[in-house]
């Protein structure tokens, strides 16, 4: 399912960084945003678990699609009011749990011309923070 969901944002990446869409890719785009809106519904710790590799794909000037991915909170993690006046993060028991992450996080880093000692030095950390 993740690498569909991928497939379908690099099928409307080059559609999306237009100004102007056609008809049928505005209809495309709004199946897209139902088939998102759904999963924020019925799956959210999935959205939340690959919310990096999907705002990877995701072009800049989308900010609804990211907003709805952004929007993902993982069940048994209630949301909170920040607005309210008793409000203190570090009060938060769910600060200390750390986030299912389940994206390629040194994927990205391998596409750039990275040296081989970051690589080898902070790739593995990185991996033991994002498991």
């Amino acid at each position: 399912m993740h690498q569909l969901l991928i497939d379908l944002f690099l099928f409307l990446e080059p559609h999306l960084r237009k100004i102007e869409l056609t008809d049928a890719m505005k209809k495309f785009y709004d199946g897209t945003l139902v088939v998102l809106l759904m999963l924020v519904h019925d799956f959210p710790t999935f959205l939340a678990a690959y919310s990096l590799s999907f705002c990877n794909v995701i072009p800049e000037n989308c900010v609804q699609l990211r907003n709805v991915i952004l929007s993902a909170l993982p069940k048994g993690i209630p949301m909170h009011d920040p607005i309210e006046r008793s409000f203190d993060i570090s009060n938060l028991p769910e600060i200390s749990i750390a986030p299912l992450i389940l994206s390629d996080v040194t994927g990205p880093l391998a596409s750039f011309k990275v040296s081989s000692m970051f690589v080898h030095i902070i790739c593995p950390f990185l991996v033991v923070l994002c498991t």
